[in-house]
């Protein structure tokens, strides 16, 4: 548990991101330890080994006055988490509907819409891109709570844009890429 406090008495934030994403959940099918793990938990696969892993902190963090944050796959293996996590949505609205109705907070940041790192113009050019297309009018007309069950749209704590730096290599590239799609 000291360990824990020191990363805690490093960032004061409320909240404490974990990821969550790009967990290596096949190489957890040959580990020993990953699979022992799941038998003396009772979990069903290596999803819910994710999500026993990630409920641990996400208790951890409770009890000490802090909110874990995870992208969408922590919710992935169906097992309940503390009230206090938080989701980050990156797959769009279902994720938002399926953590609200179990009484999670989603901050929104789904790649259709604000994923920073994709192109800005449907148009050759010469930096390097991730993904596909997100252009001004798709992040500025996005809307959180579109498609959102109307009784779960409070568990909305905000969106994000986000801006993986794969490709960026210079801070051209980094202010090129965000701007102007990150002024509103």
């Amino acid at each position: 548990e000291r360990l824990h406090d020191d990363v805690l008495e490093i960032f004061d934030s409320v909240f404490i991101h974990c990821g969550g994403d790009e967990s290596p959940r096949t190489r957890w099918q040959a580990c020993e330890k990953c699979q022992k793990r799941i038998k003396d938990e009772g979990l069903k696969n290596e999803d819910q080994l994710q999500s026993w892993f990630t409920q641990h902190f996400a208790s951890y963090l409770e009890k000490k006055g802090r909110r874990l944050m995870g992208w969408d796959e922590i919710l992935d293996g169906d097992l309940p988490f503390p009230d206090s996590t938080v989701v980050m949505a990156y797959r769009g609205v279902e994720t938002l509907n399926k953590a609200a109705s179990q009484g999670l907070d989603v901050v929104m940041g789904p790649s259709t819409n604000l994923y920073l790192d994709y192109c800005q113009f449907p148009a050759p050019e010469s930096y390097e891109y991730f993904g596909g297309i997100v252009t001004s009018y798709m992040v500025y007309s996005y809307e959180p709570t579109k498609g959102a069950e109307e009784d779960l749209q409070h568990h909305i704590l905000g969106v994000q844009g986000n801006m993986w730096t794969e490709y960026v290599w210079e801070r051209s590239d980094l202010q090129y890429k965000i701007f102007p799609r990150s002024l509103s």
